[in-house]
């Protein structure tokens, strides 16, 4: 059995093909796995064990941040490439806002646990919290934590992306 331009396939060549081939695809995929491993590290909690069995903990939070009625507004601004401004409203059921609390603004990057920040805001007036801090763009969990003498009172996820495409610049 021959080709057209008189060559022969011996087991010879059919072995150095495959040799080749496969060869190709082990450093493929080992290329892919060392990027896998180095880029992700597949840790979504340090404590998830513990965090389990806080899990009623959560709950009871949860209902006594409904009870208190509060309504909370926050607001992101890109000011610049790589600067945003954070500000959050805090109020009430009758639209008071609470005093003596303590917020804080935690971005969470979704795959990138060594880019999470934590921000805390400064009180501006009653109920009203500001900051300037400097985040990348990309999508984050943004969660609002709000915590009254130690305790906390008030806590939101979402997720949000931040781009450059309206900031000040």
């Amino acid at each position: 059995m021959g080709s057209d331009d008189g060559q022969i396939l011996t087991g010879r060549n059919v072995f150095l093909m495959l040799v080749v081939f496969f060869g190709i695809m082990l450093v493929a995929n080992i290329t892919m796995a060392y990027y896998a491993v180095a880029t992700f590290p597949g840790l979504a909690s340090d404590n998830a064990y513990a965090e389990g069995v806080a899990y009623d903990q959560e709950i009871a939070a949860a209902r006594a941040q409904q009870a208190l009625g509060w309504k909370v507004e926050a607001t992101i601004t890109r000011i610049a490439p790589g600067r945003s401004a954070f500000s959050v409203t805090q109020s009430d059921a009758a639209g008071n806002p609470a005093e003596g609390l303590e917020v804080a603004a935690i971005f969470e990057h979704p795959s990138d646990r060594a880019r999470d920040r934590r921000f805390v805001l400064a009180e501006v007036a009653p109920g009203i919290y500001r900051g300037e801090f400097a985040i990348d763009r990309g999508e984050w969990d943004l969660f609002i934590e709000m915590t009254q003498a130690g305790e906390r009172k008030f806590r939101s996820h979402s997720r949000i992306e931040i781009d450059d495409r309206n900031s000040g610049e």
